[in-house]
């Protein structure tokens, strides 16, 4: 299996006003290949310097060898456009690896289409890629998640099920199916379908990947605990050595111009 990650961390902020503010933010993107047991690292995780702000302010941002992304926030939250660069990243990394077969492709979070990249990964037979979303009982309503824990033995997984997102004239559908992975969690398999894929390759998929991530799973017999998943763990602590600490941001960026 081969698991895709990113992880984000806000470094600084400036602000003076609603309509005059800064956010510089690092998004980090990796993936490791998990087989008999170890972790291996596939390529060099991809780092990227996220700069939010309100309006252009004509600020020249001085850091060694990066070019950061610069995005202009008419309306809305900063903090979102560093969550939006990281899940682009993380799509383009899993459609990437689907393509070369080199084994099934977990990216960790939903598949959730974004329309405006247009790179959306269509399903490749015994490769995937498939998203997995943790934390689901929080979306959940009670009746269907004590549905789910009467019914679901650990390791199976419910009936799929299909959403259908729709933007303008594109149109996208997302098969999808909850796995319990132990006695108080359960996890959600998602994978994107379309008039080429077979359905029954996307059932075989999660049906192989329903046993192996139940067999890799830390289970306990109290709270949620769907992190426990090794491979995840292993991935999320690399990416974290590549995220800069906040403290020391100021004298990795030099920000010039018309900013407060």
């Amino acid at each position: 299996m081969i698991f895709v990650d990113g992880k984000q961390r806000h470094l600084l902020r400036y602000e003076e006003f609603p309509s005059k503010k800064i956010l510089v933010s690092q998004v980090v993107v990796g993936a490791v290949m998990y087989c008999c047991n170890g972790l291996e690292v596939l390529e060099e995780p991809k780092s990227v310097f996220v700069v939010a702000m309100t309006r252009n302010m004509n600020v020249n941002f001085k850091i060694e060898d990066v070019n950061p992304e610069v995005r202009i926030v008419n309306d809305g939250d900063l903090s979102q456009v560093s969550s939006e660069v990281m899940a682009e990243m993380e799509l383009r990394m899993s459609k990437d690896l689907a393509e070369k077969n080199m084994g099934v492709v977990v990216k960790d979070g939903s598949m959730k289409p974004i329309f405006q990249l247009r790179l959306e990964p269509t399903f490749v037979k015994g490769s995937g890629p498939v998203g997995l979303v943790k934390n689901v009982e929080s979306v959940l309503y009670p009746w269907i998640e004590e549905e789910l824990l009467g019914k679901l033995n650990i390791g199976e997984r419910s009936k799929s099920f299909i959403t259908k997102y729709s933007e303008d004239q594109n149109r996208i559908e997302i098969i999808s199916s909850y796995v319990r992975l132990g006695r108080n969690s359960f996890v959600r398999l998602d994978a994107i379908t379309s008039d080429q894929v077979h359905l029954k390759d996307v059932f075989e998929l999660f049906d192989s990947l329903t046993k192996a991530l139940s067999e890799i799973s830390i289970d306990v017999p109290y709270g949620r605990y769907p992190e426990n998943i090794p491979p995840i763990q292993g991935l999320e602590q690399i990416l974290g050595a590549y995220l800069y600490d906040p403290s020391t941001a100021e004298s990795l960026f030099q920000l010039e111009g018309d900013i407060l």
